[in-house]
């Protein structure tokens, strides 16, 4: 029986993932996974991407310590083709 690929939430929640984002980015990690999934919520194509290219594009920009809240403008998540990519602002 094939099992279901963890979902970017279980991903997030998942110790490695949070000691992976508490190191590049200290005491502000809690705020940026949860900008990760506000952003990913508010979209409906990032939605479609694999939570794997999320998580990968995040982890771009938080190893440059870029905010992702797109309302600032330094760094996005874009879906292209079902996969989640980094661009900067």
């Amino acid at each position: 029986m094939k099992q279901d690929a963890p979902t970017l939430q279980q991903l997030l929640n998942s110790a490695g993932i949070k000691r992976r984002f508490e190191e590049l980015l200290d005491n502000s990690a809690p705020s940026f996974i949860s900008s990760i999934l506000t952003i990913v919520r508010s979209n409906s194509k990032l939605q479609d991407c694999s939570p794997n290219s999320v998580l990968s594009a995040a982890g771009i920009a938080a190893a440059l310590k870029l905010p992702i809240n797109p309302s600032l403008g330094f760094a996005y998540i874009v879906p292209y083709k079902n996969t989640a990519q980094f661009q900067i602002g």
